[in-house]
């Protein structure tokens, strides 16, 4: 797979356009960037994104929801974090940017262990609730799109807003550490890392 993160502004929310190595299939991992960014980072002939994937419903990740929905693209989010695009209490939008901003329903609702096809590679749902309710990761080929549930240098997401659970981040970073440590973290704020680095920030040997 190829990563290029479209945008590094929004409050630092990452937006990654990921792509099989052939460069003929990408989807976009929260869509925080607008779709003028695809073409001035990747090139005019990068191929259109077949899905948006969000890895938890609050707003600084989906600023650009509406402008790349207006392109046909559908998009995904868990069940159990849906709730957050028609509430904006949950999305906290108004805490974030002064005032109160909802989305239309997603076209699919994802569950753990779920597969989203990337060409002959592929992505799979991983619930890491603790920031949201309904946070997840997507997991494929060595790398990890981790949201807010983990950050590079021992960090990791706020769980004092709507649907958060420090018990349940606990859990959810358990599960992340346990993945191989070669694997490549791609967080929703800030530098990439790997298990590897994060194991030795938690001590984990």
């Amino acid at each position: 797979m190829k990563v290029t993160n479209l945008c590094r502004g929004g409050w630092g929310s990452a937006c990654y356009y990921v792509t099989d190595d052939a460069e003929e299939h990408a989807v976009l991992i929260d869509p925080s960037a607008p779709p003028a960014a695809l073409p001035h980072l990747t090139g005019r002939n990068a191929p259109q994104p077949e899905a948006l994937l969000l890895t938890h419903a609050h707003y600084d990740h989906m600023i650009a929801l509406d402008a790349w929905r207006e392109q046909g693209i559908p998009l995904f989010i868990t069940a159990a974090d849906a709730p957050g695009l028609a509430d904006a209490s949950l999305n906290v939008s108004e805490m974030i940017v002064g005032r109160a901003i909802t989305f239309a329903p997603a076209d699919r609702l994802l569950y753990e262990g779920d597969v989203i096809s990337l060409g002959n590679e592929s992505l799979t749902v991983i619930l890491t609730p603790g920031h949201t309710s309904g946070s997840c990761c997507y997991f494929g080929d060595g790398i990890l799109f981790s949201g807010d549930t983990v950050f590079s240098d021992g960090s990791f997401g706020r769980c004092d807003l709507p649907g958060g659970s420090f018990t349940a981040i606990g859990e959810s970073l358990k599960r992340i550490l346990a993945l191989p440590p070669e694997t490549r973290i791609f967080p929703g704020h800030g530098a990439p890392t790997t298990v590897g680095t994060e194991r030795y920030y938690h001590g984990i040997v």
